[in-house]
């Protein structure tokens, strides 16, 4: 039978669950649940007493859309619970692997094994997600302080961050998230080791942290500690969002949508999935590409400086032969002038001897007279002379030739003068 949310919404604010059941012809678990899905909120514990006292609590308001239509079936009966048993994903494997080729189209058979592997309740659910289930539903969950989403109990229970209305949902779609999982060969972690908050799946040696939140509705309240200060509340919304991320700062999500929820956006999560470990591998590949140029920059950095070491030691060489010419130059001026100043009688042995040192001590300084000790390199052009040390040896410097060498020169040259300014000041 369908109901709008708003006839059904009176109804069971007016009649019990267990009255309108009767009357309807359908279990008041059908009734509930109904209600639960569509985010209609029933009379809390105590209230038909409260009620026949005369003094019910406060209906609350209808959120949402009053015209949508709700539809009430109550589920096919059960199958017996050896037949209920969900088998291990590895037998499952190696059964689909042994079925007979079909008559039929591959498309039917391949239908047939998508509706196997999603479950419709938690009795048909893997047993890690069955144990979740207890965890999560029991009376005794501990809820989160401020967000008063329901807590695992247990370390080793799957991560998820919903309210206790949408616990089978989130549940059963890991579920069929987890399938898809095994049936390609990934590791589940759970809890993360980086992230005790969240699952994670690793694919190719890429850790991919996973879980599912539920979006919450914040509602503001008059603080019970204070008249002049505000708390809040938060109520569940039913929308789901499928997260995951390859490291704690940034994170993607799959939410439900209008026309398909998660159920049925499982293989978009795993492309999704899929694609962030494409995107971590191309990401890593990058990085060490750019330590590899880094490293042949720095290689090439070295060939330069020795370049600039040579060209600067040739300037310090014609500074040095500079120097010592003036030397030479200004000891032969002091000698004329005392020949010019010294009359020849009064010239004795010791003036002569202290002039004739004098001499013997400008032909030393004096560069121009002592040809073969001077050094006659030049400072060579540097671009030149890189490519021609590289040329020299392949086997060492080869791999440089991977790098625009004429770029990469102007940028090291520009660099290592930067980097003197900075270091003078």
């Amino acid at each position: 039978m369908k109901l709008t949310r708003k006839y059904l919404f009176e109804a069971v604010w007016e009649f019990p669950r267990k009255t309108l059941a009767e009357r309807w012809d359908i279990s008041a678990n059908t009734i509930t649940t109904g209600c639960k899905i569509s985010q209609i909120p029933l009379p809390p514990p105590g209230y038909w007493t409260q009620r026949e006292m005369g003094k019910p609590p406060q209906r609350p308001q209808l959120v949402g859309p009053e015209d949508e239509l709700i539809e009430l079936t109550d589920p096919p009966k059960r199958k017996p619970v050896q037949d209920r048993r969900p088998e291990h994903p590895r037998i499952q494997n190696h059964k689909e692997k042994k079925l007979p080729a079909s008559t039929g189209s591959t498309h039917s058979s391949t239908r047939e094994i998508e509706e196997r592997r999603t479950c419709k309740s938690i009795d048909e659910a893997l047993p890690i997600i069955r144990k979740a289930y207890r965890s999560y539903s029991s009376p005794r969950a501990s809820r989160d302080f401020r967000y008063k989403h329901v807590l695992p109990a247990s370390d080793n229970i799957i991560r998820m961050t919903v309210m206790p209305e949408l616990v089978e949902r989130a549940l059963l779609i890991l579920d069929a998230f987890l399938r898809e999982c095994y049936d390609r060969k990934w590791t589940i972690q759970i809890p993360a080791a980086n992230d005790r908050n969240k699952n994670s799946v690793e694919v190719d040696g890429i850790p991919i942290l996973f879980s599912v939140i539920e979006h919450r509705r914040q509602e503001k309240i008059k603080s019970q500690n204070s008249w002049s200060e505000w708390d809040y509340t938060y109520h569940s919304t039913g929308i789901l969002r499928f997260q995951y991320s390859s490291s704690t700062s940034i994170w993607h999500e799959i939410k439900d949508r209008k026309q398909s929820g998660l159920e049925d956006q499982i293989n978009e999560i795993i492309q999704a999935i899929e694609s962030e470990v494409e995107r971590v591998k191309k990401a890593e590949k990058a990085r060490l590409e750019n330590e590899r140029l880094s490293r042949l920059r720095d290689k090439l950095s070295r060939l330069i400086e020795k370049v600039l070491a040579h060209n600067q030691a040739c300037d310090e060489r014609l500074d040095h032969y500079l120097a010592e010419f003036k030397r030479a130059q200004r000891i032969r001026q002091l000698v004329d002038a005392f020949r010019r100043n010294i009359l020849p009688e009064d010239l004795q042995s010791q003036h002569e001897n202290w002039l004739k040192w004098l001499g013997t001590k400008a032909d030393e300084h004096d560069p121009t007279t002592n040809l073969c000790a001077l050094d006659f390199t030049v400072p060579l052009d540097i671009k030149s002379r890189v490519k021609e040390m590289i040329a020299k040896d392949p086997e060492q410097y080869g791999v440089l030739q991977e790098l625009d060498l004429d770029t990469s020169i102007e940028n090291t040259l520009r660099w290592l003068a930067s980097t003197r300014i900075n270091h003078h000041w």
